[in-house]
């Protein structure tokens, strides 16, 4: 069968005087800025330095830092080195280098990511490169606890460059971790007395703590006073009586400053250690002198205001925080956010209330600080009307979780959440006051609000359609029930020929597994969607026709219908709009033609595929580096499941390999370990077993399943010494016994039977979900569904059906309690 060929995805050109077109790609138009800015920062790197610069280099370069960001990091190795190979004097060669060098760091090639950098040491021309490179190299050394190594590379480096003072800094750091304090003290002193490096004194300093050394560090301070600024002394010996928990000493070697009204740093660190020490009024003075430096500074103000109010001046202190206010420039809004702040953390809520509604009058916004007004309000007592202030939020048009959870859970006499939203849709269209209702009606999951949520939805006009179905999507995936089921159900209906229709015909299926009666409904509404010939969106469409395949396959056992799907994708107009999705459909149309034993089909259809992806064009196909390596993947997978069935054991396995060895961060590496193990542990003697169980699922795969029992059958008396194979084996047996018996008592007795010899066994957690299915059908008395439930929580607690069977339990318990009370 040949591969349909998947053509180059067509790109609309907007026309030259369309100034005000918008791209569907807008969200990405910061990232272009600062693309845009990078690529001229380099061009202008390139020019300093004669080098050359290609767009190809770039979109290589690219695609290797998208790789990386995923984590892809074999991916990101090889692109990276092809834009060294092929482009070795652009500028991307060069950073190409060092992010090569993380990499086989990260993988933990130390070796090769040293012998990299040292190349780029003695190769770079650039200062800048050179020094990053040395960088990383010293990390690198440093993580390995290489020391001496590192402490002769820098000693080499600084007898051409002796007054580099962060490779100084650097060779402090390695003296110290190999045992040569000493040494270390001293390059770093000699570091601070130049006065080059003042960051050296904190590393001094943080060496004199280790080492209880503080006392030596100041009287080396002290017995060489002269040579510092009187300001720059103070500043280091003031950090060394810190270190010591002296703090009288600190202020007093700071107040020796002559002239320390005109150094703003000494002036902030005396005031903060006065109001540490408890002297307000001395720090009222400190904080004078800071405000002739830097008038209206609202930090220096509200320290200033502390002051007072500690003193117990409370209407100075509030006259302080004031100040500001009466200066023109003064931004008004923030600084109320700061003014009123600054009154609550000091309780003053009777003056945070005026000051909100000065806010509130002087901006002309009555909704104004309505969360901290509530936030006030809720700290006093008043809960009615810190509720009301929450609802001002909302109808300002914010829509806040936290808030939402206030107004929910609010227990308060006369207060009714729905219906004061209700109130507030009825005054106008407000979008937050619409999520808050959506929510409500979430949270509540009543089957009586189905209609109401629809309405929502349908008032959006298309405006909530994302919002609704991510908000569904958060349970439905996880524990749906029957709330979640139905409303989908009429929503979708409700939006028809929308690409919120398609989304939510794509999560009935995956929510239909969960529950036998959801299944033929959600396959037949589905199924019928993907029919339309409208298409709101190629992507998601396409999507659900995968979705609608494998569901076929899977869960049907309808290979025809399957088939009927993926062609809807290959043999229509979305083979050209989707090219990644057709790519899915074909190696899914491969494992439809594995199973039919079309062996020849499914490996002719694989070949023409596989060449489509080593042409290095299908990149051009919208695709992305990663999206082509995962394509990749699934082939190899595809073909080792074509000669596994095939009997081509050992071809199999290695195809599994290469996805092991060349994408070991890829998504599918887990998949081919399974098919590898399934291989190995069932390759018993003549490979019977194996050639049994391969039949039985082309057999189950394709419907017949009587025909699939006889095989599981034959192969568990042939092979009875495979004791947890053969364990596995009856378990399949059963779960095919569901679609075929009709005596569903007896088939219970028997899943209760292997669940009680084989109570671990993975298995066993599908045969209890079976179990409990057949008893919900039967119907069973509650106590026995309570029971069966249970079991099945206590015995798989990490399973995710344990979590909606918890829901479940949790519903029946409260009925039960209600009914016991009426």
């Amino acid at each position: 069968m040949k591969m349909p060929v998947l053509p180059r995805k067509p790109l609309k050109k907007a026309p030259d005087n369309d100034r005000g077109a918008v791209s569907l790609r807008a969200p990405r138009s910061n990232l272009g800025l600062l693309l845009a800015i990078f690529l001229f920062w380099f061009c202008s790197a390139a020019e300093a330095q004669r080098m050359s610069y290609s767009p190809e280099a770039a979109d290589l370069y690219q695609n290797a830092m998208g790789a990386l960001r995923m984590r892809r990091l074999n991916l990101a190795r090889q692109q990276l080195k092809d834009v060294i190979e092929k482009f070795p004097d652009d500028i991307h060669a060069t950073i190409a280098r060092r992010q090569l060098a993380a990499i086989m760091r990260d993988q933990k090639e130390y070796e090769q990511a040293i012998e990299l950098l040292n190349e780029m040491i003695t190769s770079e021309q650039s200062e800048d490169n050179i020094r990053m490179a040395r960088e990383e190299l010293l990390n690198i050394l440093y993580e390995l606890q290489r020391f001496r190594q590192g402490i002769e590379l820098i000693e080499e480096w600084r007898k051409a460059q002796p007054n580099d003072i962060q490779l100084a800094r650097n060779l402090a750091k390695f003296y110290l971790q190999a045992g040569r304090k000493d040494e270390a003290w001293l390059l770093l002193e000699k570091l601070v007395e130049t006065g080059t490096a003042p960051e050296a004194f904190n590393e001094l300093l943080d060496l004199a703590v280790r080492s209880a050394e503080v006392e030596k560090l100041l009287q080396t301070l002290e017995s060489r006073r002269s040579r510092y600024r009187s300001n720059v002394f103070a500043e280091y010996a003031s950090d060394c009586y810190l270190a010591l928990g002296r703090k009288d000493k600190a202020i007093d070697v700071i107040m020796e400053v002559s002239d320390l009204p005109n150094h703003l740093k000494l002036l902030r660190k005396l005031a903060d250690l006065q109001i540490e020490t408890g002297e307000f009024e001395k720090a009222v003075g400190t904080l004078e002198l800071v405000l002739r430096i830097l008038p209206d500074d609202w930090g220096t103000l509200r320290k200033m205001g502390h002051c007072k109010f500690v003193q117990g001046k409370k209407k100075e202190a509030v006259d302080t925080w004031r100040l500001p206010l009466n200066r023109p420039y003064m931004p008004a809004r923030e600084f109320f956010t700061e003014f009123t702040s600054v009154l609550i953390e000091h309780q003053l809520y009777d003056e945070a209330l005026k000051a909100f509604e000065e806010a509130r009058t002087l901006l002309q916004n009555v909704t104004l600080f309505s969360e901290e007004k509530a936030t006030v309000l809720d700290a006093i007592g008043k809960r009615q009307e810190a509720l009301e202030e929450y609802l001002h939020v909302l109808v300002a048009g914010i829509y806040k979780p936290e808030i939402f959870e206030k107004l929910y859970d609010a227990r308060v006499a006369g207060f009714n959440f729905e219906t004061r939203l209700l109130q507030l849709r009825s005054e106008g269209h407000n979008p937050a006051i619409m999520q808050a209702l959506l929510e409500f009606y979430f949270r509540r999951a009543d089957l009586n609000d189905i209609e109401k949520i629809d309405a929502i939805i349908g008032d959006s006009a298309g405006g909530f359609d994302y919002a609704f179905y991510d908000r569904l999507k958060q349970e439905a995936l996880l524990i749906p029930t029957e709330f979640h089921f139905d409303v989908a159900e009429k929503v979708m209906k409700s939006r028809s020929e929308s690409s919120l229709e398609l989304m939510l015909a794509d999560l009935l299926l995956r929510m239909a597994p969960h529950d036998e009666s959801w299944q033929q409904r959600a396959y037949a509404a589905a199924a019928a969607i993907s029919q339309k010939p409208g298409v709101a969106d190629a992507e998601i469409k396409a999507t659900l026709l995968l979705d609608l395949a494998r569901f076929a396959l899977e869960q049907r056992h309808d290979l025809t219908e399957a088939h009927g799907f993926a062609d809807g994708i290959l043999q229509s107009d979305l083979l050209r709009a989707v090219p990644v999705q057709a790519t899915f459909a074909a190696l899914l149309k491969a494992r439809l033609l594995i199973l039919e034993e079309k062996f020849a089909a499914a490996e002719s259809l694989l070949t023409e595929l596989g060449k489509k992806l080593q042409n290095p064009d299908f990149e051009a196909l919208d695709m992305g580096i990663a999206v082509r390596q995962d394509h990749i993947s699934l082939l190899q997978l595809e073909s080792a499941r074509l000669a596994m069935h095939q009997g081509d054991y050992q071809k199999a396995l290695s195809e599994l390999k290469k996805i092991v060895e060349e994408t070991s961060e890829g998504d599918y590496v887990n998949d081919a370990l399974e098919m590898a193990l399934y291989i190995t542990r069932r390759s018993i003697g003549d490979f019977d077993l194996l050639k049994r169980s391969l039949k039985a699922e082309r057999l189950k795969l394709s419907g017949r399943h009587t025909e699939a029992a006889a095989e599981l059958t034959e192969a568990i008396k042939k092979n009875a010494s495979a004791t947890a194979l053969i364990s596995e084996m009856q378990a399949d047996l059963l779960l095919l016994r569901q679609r075929n018996s009709s005596d569903t008592v007896e088939l219970i007795k028997d899943i209760e039977s292997y669940a009680k010899e084989n109570p671990e066994n993975y298995k066993t957690a599908d045969l209890l979900e079976v179990r409990l299915r057949m008893l919900l059908k039967q119907p069973a008395p509650a106590a026995e569904i309570r029971e069966s439930l249970q079991s099945f929580v206590e015995s798989f607690p990490s399973d995710l059906r344990s979590g909606r069977y918890r829901k479940i339990l949790a519903v029946m318990q409260s009925g039960s309690e209600k009914e016991g009370k009426k």
